[in-house]
């Protein structure tokens, strides 16, 4: 997709899962309905959405000593499945191959692709702005005009975590339950306030309950 075609600058939001913080303390408003979704800046009442019936997605062919990008690929495809399956309203979510992008990243006039990559350092992390608490983050660019999702890009920290992608133990972090997530944001759907929920904000070490999508996110 291209943001050439914009005759606006886009404006980015940026969200994803925490570690071991309540919604408190994240200074989320506590809505009177669980499910929420992004909305623009300057009219809450615009959501934020894609307009294209379908999205590709792509993944960084960097990998990690615990996943490798073959298993890397596997884990994107089953974490966008799950949106894709259990949502009627969900573009074709399209895996479109490898990319040697290194973190999210936007230039306006260029083509640009939807990434999902491991940040393998913590400074890395930093360098993007992003807490040491924060397993994942997504972030969205998008028109203050519509709400249209022009580009999106998941990064997920590496250099903090130690993931697992099958049986999850010693305190490591289930790839596939942060993907599934992270995702949710790639939507458009913001954090949830119900603790069962896929888009809830926390995610403690060995959890896996995020894999599939609860009622609340499927209501999303």
């Amino acid at each position: 997709m291209t943001a050439s075609k914009k005759t606006h600058k886009p404006r980015w939001r940026i969200f994803g899962l925490i570690l071991g913080l309540s919604l408190s303390q994240l200074g989320i408003m506590q809505a009177g309905f669980a499910y929420n979704v992004y909305t623009t800046d300057g009219d809450p009442t615009i959501p934020l959405r894609w307009f294209s019936d379908t999205v590709e997605y792509v993944v960084s062919d960097i990998s990690i000593p615990e996943v490798e990008t073959a298993a890397l690929i596997t884990i994107a495809q089953q974490g966008f499945d799950a949106w894709q399956e259990g949502t009627e309203c969900t573009p074709e979510l399209r895996f479109a191959g490898t990319t040697t992008q290194e973190k999210a990243s936007f230039t306006v006039g260029c083509e640009n692709q939807n990434t999902l990559v491991f940040l393998t350092s913590k400074s890395a992390w930093s360098q993007q702005g992003h807490s040491s608490l924060e397993i994942g983050k997504t972030t969205l660019m998008f028109s203050e005009e519509t709400g249209e999702i022009v580009d999106a890009d998941i990064e997920l920290n590496a250099g903090g975590f130690t993931f697992s992608t099958g049986e999850v133990t010693d305190g490591s972090i289930d790839l596939l339950n942060t993907v599934t997530h992270e995702v949710g944001h790639f939507l458009g759907m913001d954090h949830s306030v119900d603790k069962e929920a896929t888009m809830y904000a926390q995610a403690p070490p060995e959890e896996t309950k995020k894999r599939s999508l609860e009622d609340d996110d499927l209501a999303g």
